[in-house]
């Protein structure tokens, strides 16, 4: 075996090394290696930001007692006590 062959046969073996290290490592962080999985699980992430901003932005935050309002409503704060109206 001449030296370019030992060269490309060296590189092969460090990538197919790398490769299963990261595989590895996807195993044990997200529980699979297997692309479309990691796929499935990205887009489900993604969907339930979107949920999270959407809900976000349909609230209204109160501090102090900490007061959450979700969807679109408005609300009355009076002295004694809190109302709250439909926003329809």
């Amino acid at each position: 075996m001449d030296s370019e062959q030992e060269t490309l046969i060296d590189s092969l073996e460090l990538q197919l090394i790398q490769l299963y290290d990261e595989k590895t490592i996807l195993d044990q962080y997200l529980g699979t290696s297997e692309p479309e999985r990691i796929i499935e699980l990205v887009q489900s992430m993604e969907e339930q930001l979107k949920e999270l901003y959407n809900e976000k932005e349909n609230s209204i935050v109160v501090q102090g007692n900490r007061l959450r309002i979700h969807g679109p409503k408005k609300i009355i704060i009076k002295k004694t006590g809190v109302n709250r109206f439909n926003g329809n």
